[in-house]
């Protein structure tokens, strides 16, 4: 080969290398922006609200996690055993740091699981409702006690993260966790700032700073990254259903949200009879409904309609269970046959974000059709967290943000009664039936699969019929994603900063 050759040969050659190289990231802005539909409530752990919950699992840890296939992982606990079947024997993660150079150990794990079932300020005693007593057993080592066994302890620890303090005020005033981000700045109702945690035990974000913060009144997701405010948003469902703007993604999952008419109220509320007290006026508002009209109206295709309690992706769903059809003429004859005069009045609650729901409209529609006369009236979430578990609800459009692939969690929180410092029941206010409550409470000591859902069906057969809650409509989660930011949602929905990262950086 003579020299010239040569030389063009390896000007190709050079090229190939080069163009196989990795791509340089793509430069983003910083902070990395995310913008939801509501703001960050709170920075203490223990609230429940979901979307809260997402940007604080950015910041605080539990001690056993889900990947992104929903498989429990270990987090800050690396192994557990069940020496029996009330008594659970956790290994902590050794040389884990909070934000502010202290340790992880047993005390501080035992603290903030005491205070999230315990403490009046907590929104999840529920989740540890079985638990009777949590004790440190070594430096690093903590054991768990349950009153009766509970076969979906991991998966309700999975809710738990762990911060460093004993009180609400203590926490939101210094904000102290072992998450792959720290938390550089929070003003009530504005914005959540991150930035990365340089001493995290594990790996190192490629996002350096990321700040989560609500959308502004009548801006949707698309046209906050359309208009530069946003690199990730979330979208809502007709939103999503349009053309994306130039460059940007849209991204949709089916997700774990599920939409309810809410009717478990008590027989009188401030001392008014409570109409939906009665299973036949329930039972009316089921059969009001055509789920796949609201599905439309609330999500763009029919596919979406809720036939049953929880969605096909939960343990727990019956495929040969339906719930009531829709038949107006049949839920005004069981009106009058509970003895009312046509039309009942009602107030329909629910929770304010933005404009007004076209959801709500539709679904008050459908009950005027069929003898109801109802008022739409948007409620901040703080109020309907308030009014549900005090009992002042009787009638509310709402979604339950289904946190694991199992029924239980559900079933305990909403249908079951409640229980003594809210460990059942918690978002239940009124609706009561002891065969529910046994058989839920079996499920959870039903440490064999088939015998488990044998029992959530049955339960969720009785709720069916009860109609307490009505399912609706599920809604997928859809986001708007940036050009140059790679990026794909969870399944549980949780948005987590430390699993995005610039175009052309490689991958985890």
């Amino acid at each position: 080969m003579s020299r010239r050759r040569l030389r063009a040969a390896l000007v190709v050659l050079g090229a190939c290398f080069a163009s196989c190289r990795p791509r340089d990231p793509v430069p983003l802005p910083e902070p990395v922006r995310l913008a939801r539909q509501t703001p960050v409530l709170s920075l203490d752990p223990t609230e429940s609200e979901p979307r809260t919950l997402s940007a604080l699992a950015n910041v605080f840890e539990p001690l056993v996690a889900y990947d992104r296939d929903l498989n429990l992982v270990p987090a800050l606990a690396t192994r557990w055993e069940t020496p029996d079947e009330t008594t659970w024997d956790f290994s902590l993660r050794r040389g884990v740091t909070f934000h502010d150079g202290s340790p992880l150990d047993a005390p501080v794990v035992v603290a903030a699981l005491e205070r999230a079932r315990l403490s009046r300020e907590s929104s999840v005693p529920g989740t540890l409702w079985a638990v009777s007593h949590v004790e440190a057993t070594d430096g690093h080592s903590i054991r768990i006690r349950t009153r009766v066994p509970d076969a979906l302890l991991l998966h309700e620890l999975t809710l738990v993260l762990v911060p460093r303090g004993t009180s609400r005020a203590e926490i939101e005033a210094r904000p102290v966790g072992t998450g792959p981000y720290r938390v550089a700045g929070w003003t009530r109702g504005g914005p959540l700032d991150l930035e990365a945690w340089d001493d995290y035990w594990g790996p190192s974000p490629f996002l350096r700073r990321a700040r989560i913060d609500a959308l502004p009144p009548g801006v949707d997701g698309a046209a906050a990254l359309a208009s530069g405010r946003a690199e990730v948003a979330e979208l809502s469902p007709s939103a999503a259903r349009a053309a994306p703007p130039a460059g940007v993604r849209f991204v949709t999952t089916p997700g774990l949200t599920t939409f309810y008419l809410w009717m478990n109220g008590p027989k009188t509320i401030e001392g008014r009879p409570n109409p939906f007290a009665d299973v036949r006026v329930r039972r009316a508002a089921a059969r009001a409904i055509d789920r796949a009209r609201l599905a439309r109206a609330a999500t763009g295709t029919n596919a979406t309609a809720a036939l049953q309690l929880v969605p096909p992706t939960v343990f727990g769903h019956v495929p040969s269970m339906t719930t009531l059809p829709y038949d107006p003429p049949a839920a005004r004859a069981l009106l009058q046959s509970a003895g009312y005069t046509l039309p009942v009045e009602a107030v329909l609650s629910y929770r304010a974000v933005g404009s007004d729901d076209p959801a709500a409209s539709a679904l008050r529609e459908m009950l005027d059709e069929a003898g109801f006369r109802v008022t739409l009236r948007p409620v901040a979430w703080d109020q309907v967290q308030s009014e549900l578990r005090g009992g002042r609800l009787s009638l509310f459009f709402g979604g339950w943000v289904f946190d694991g692939p199992d029924a239980g969690g559900f079933l305990r929180d909403c249908i079951r009664s409640r229980g003594p410092n809210g460990r059942t029941g918690y978002f239940n206010s009124g609706y009561a039936n002891p065969e529910v409550d046994r058989l839920v409470d079996a499920s959870y000591g039903a440490f064999v699969r088939t015998a488990r859902l044998t029992l959530l069906e049955e339960a969720m057969r009785i709720a069916n019929a009860d109609a307490p809650l009505v399912p609706l409509f599920h809604r997928p989660d859809a986001w708007a994603v940036a050009p140059g930011l790679l990026w794909e949602p969870r399944p549980d929905g949780k948005v987590l900063a430390a699993e995005m990262r610039p175009a052309g950086a490689p991958r985890p």
